[in-house]
């Protein structure tokens, strides 16, 4: 009986084996078919510090995978964009417990017990409310890049930082424990469903061509107005030929002001777009991370939203250039004329 036992656990662990290599390879495999197509990922390092016992991943899984712009791309369901601006890495954040005191990266604070700790950059956190009005050590932590040359914020402790920071701790637990039930309880009652089918009648009403049609047909449309009203008041005032060169000069300045304005409001939504899909994967992790709810089981991705705007502000820009060179145009030979 002892060696019929002895066989089977031999045979299981030659199995267990087997299959732990086999995950090995596979993933061995993804890397270097990532590292072909050319996708700079930073690998997961278990870090340096005080000794440690690592809990399974905090929050939704998909976090784990937030990171990178063609995740989110390929998890839409939609090839990952080749322009300029690449998103930020976000923090893989594991929960850690600290049988010794270090401390959090974000407010210097005594850290023990259950924290935070990014699998990445070993940067550190509490799950919550940190030292010195650090409302959310984790939400702070969860907003900065992940970057393979980080260093540890050094701290300082005093008599008593360790009870205060327990007190803390239980605090930040029974908030997430709120914030889990109303989420709950908000799926009940089926909010998430109806926010799910606004965003897809939203894109299915507004797509980026029908939106650019229209700034395009605004902008147009704004400055024949603002030529006919300079043109109609000025030729009352100064008829003959030498008011219509004079009324002509003063409606291509009005209206190259108006291209102006407009050119300076395109490059604020460019301005809003590139930053809105620099830091996709911050705000996609940190949504998954704080409140235990996919943004892309909404409908929503952050990375394709801002690709979306960035591509109307850059058609919106063509149109405000196109517009000026013509304003300018009329205005230099109205000036020649004269």
């Amino acid at each position: 009986w002892l060696k019929s036992g002895a066989q089977e656990a031999r045979q299981r662990a030659v199995v267990e084996t087997r299959g732990a290599m086999d995950d090995v390879r596979l993933h061995a495999s993804r890397d270097d078919t990532t590292r072909y197509r050319g996708r700079n990922r930073v690998s997961a390092g278990s870090g340096t510090g005080p000794r440690s016992h690592t809990e399974p991943a905090i929050g939704n899984p998909g976090a784990v995978s937030s990171g990178s712009s063609a995740d989110l791309s390929q998890e839409a369901g939609r090839e990952p964009s080749r322009r300029s601006v690449e998103p930020l890495q976000a923090h893989t954040l594991r929960k850690k417990v600290y049988f010794l005191p270090t401390y959090c990266d974000m407010c210097s604070g005594i850290l023990i017990g259950s924290a935070c700790k990014c699998t990445s950059c070993g940067l550190r956190s509490h799950i919550g409310y940190g030292n010195d009005n650090h409302e959310d050590c984790k939400a702070e932590a969860l907003l900065t890049p992940c970057c393979t040359d980080f260093s540890h914020r050094p701290g300082s402790y005093t008599f008593g930082d360790i009870t205060k920071q327990k007190v803390r701790d239980t605090r930040s637990r029974a908030r997430e424990v709120i914030v889990q039930s109303i989420v709950h309880e908000q799926k009940d009652f089926g909010k998430f469903a109806k926010i799910k089918e606004f965003v897809e009648t939203t894109e299915a009403r507004w797509s980026v061509n029908s939106v650019s049609g229209l700034i395009l047909t605004i902008q147009l449309v704004s400055a024949l107005v603002m030529d006919s009203v300079t043109r109609a008041c000025l030729g009352i005032v100064k008829p003959g030929p030498l008011g219509a060169l004079v009324t002509t000069l003063q409606a291509s300045s009005n209206v190259l002001c108006l291209v102006v304005i407009q050119g300076i409001l395109g490059g604020l939504l460019l301005f809003l777009a590139l930053d809105a899909r620099r830091h996709s994967a911050l705000i996609h992790t940190f949504v998954i991370e704080m409140t235990k709810v996919d943004p892309l089981s909404l409908g929503i991705n952050v990375l394709i939203v801002g690709e979306a705007a960035e591509t109307i502000a850059c058609r919106w820009l063509y149109g405000t250039i196109v517009l000026g060179v013509l304003s300018a145009l009329s205005w230099a030979w109205s000036f020649l004329m004269l």
